[in-house]
């Protein structure tokens, strides 16, 4: 995220930033890794609120054109695209694209 602020900062009208978001939202994503036992909870925990912290800047900041959720690789290719032909425009206006 800092890479993305620094180059808008740097040039406002360059090129667009996109920002995928997991497919999964809340606890399902959470159980998931749970599930792995890779990590104790306290690290899943403190991962899925760290991820939920740059999710809420990235929508507040202002510098991303495109919100992508990572659901099939179709789809998402499908809305970078879209995004990259309506992010041109989007971000010449400073119009945030995306939910």
């Amino acid at each position: 995220m800092q890479g993305a602020i620094q180059v808008k900062e740097a040039d406002p009208r360059g090129p667009s930033a996109y920002f995928v978001l997991p497919a999964e939202r809340g606890r399902p994503c959470c159980s998931a890794c749970e599930n792995r036992k890779r990590e104790d909870r306290q690290a899943i925990q403190r991962r899925y609120d760290a991820a939920r912290q740059e999710i809420a800047t990235a929508r507040s900041c202002g510098v991303y054109d495109t919100f992508i959720v990572n659901g099939t690789v179709e789809q998402a290719i499908g809305e970078a695209v879209e995004g990259g032909a309506e992010g041109a425009g989007a971000a010449a206006r400073g119009t945030p694209l995306g939910p």
